[in-house]
């Protein structure tokens, strides 16, 4: 399988990121993104998952495996992203997500409930 995870936390510019990308090789949805651009993370934060601007928590899926296009969360069709434990002396990270995205040519809607993750991240 060609499965792939990546976490990371870094500071660019000044400026803070995360991101979080899972990729599931033959399953639907194959990808599913969370990220924050020019934004700070901390322990027991919720965010809104909406457009991919500065300051935002936005998220994202690729629907089927066949597919190459990340269908990206905005204000009518977002979620929500929990941090739930930030540890970062052990570089740990751990949440839940949920969120609701629209393919804008087939009209396909993706809803990812229930979401969670363990796992360590980058710096």
């Amino acid at each position: 399988t060609n499965n792939f995870f990546n976490t990371f936390y870094q500071q660019v510019d000044g400026e803070f990121f995360f991101g979080l990308t899972a990729q599931f090789d033959g399953q639907n949805p194959s990808a599913i993104n969370l990220a924050t651009k020019a934004r700070t993370i901390s322990e027991g934060e919720t965010f809104l998952l909406i457009e991919r601007e500065d300051g935002n928590a936005w998220g994202g899926v690729t629907p089927s495996f066949n597919e190459t296009m990340l269908v990206k969360t905005n204000s009518s069709n977002s979620g929500i992203f929990t941090i739930t434990k930030l540890d970062f002396e052990n570089n740990i990270v751990s949440g839940t997500f949920e969120m609701t995205v629209v393919n804008p040519y087939t009209n396909q809607i993706v809803e990812i409930t229930e979401g969670r993750f363990d796992t360590l991240f980058t710096q």
